[in-house]
């Protein structure tokens, strides 16, 4: 499971990079004038690149957690996730198919749980990014 983690977060970070960077406009005329003042690489650092940063950053860590949890999901589905005795929502979907057509709610729980991780993760950013834009 922290392999999963540690490989979607990896293939995730030049994305997230990207947007930080387009996110806002930070050009040599904002950081020369502190630059001139004596303020430290940190300073500059926290006073203007982290205020332009944080709210694209949020949003696409909390629509990537969503996309994470379908794709572990997903993998655990097709059986190249953790070994049996870990509760993963995706083998306990594919360990109850044979259920599917006398005790429908068995395969089906699981699957709907993890539509609604997914669903809860995307609102929870949505809800955060509209707490900061309100600043």
């Amino acid at each position: 499971m922290r392999v999963g983690f540690v490989g979607a977060g990896l293939m995730g970070t030049p994305m997230v990079r990207r947007l930080v960077e387009a996110g806002h406009d930070v050009t040599v005329s904002s950081r020369d004038p502190a630059r001139l003042a004596g303020t430290g690489t940190w300073r500059i650092a926290v006073r203007h690149l982290l205020p332009g940063a944080i709210p694209a950053t949020v949003v696409t860590a909390s629509l990537d957690v969503g996309n994470l949890i379908l794709t572990l999901a997903g993998l655990s589905f097709l059986g190249l996730g953790q070994s049996a005795p870990a509760a993963e929502l995706g083998a306990d979907t594919s360990r109850n198919l044979t259920y599917l057509l006398y005790d429908w709610w068995i395969p089906v729980m699981p699957g709907i749980a993890v539509a609604l991780l997914a669903l809860g993760a995307n609102l929870a950013g949505d809800g955060i990014r509209g707490l900061m834009s309100r600043r």
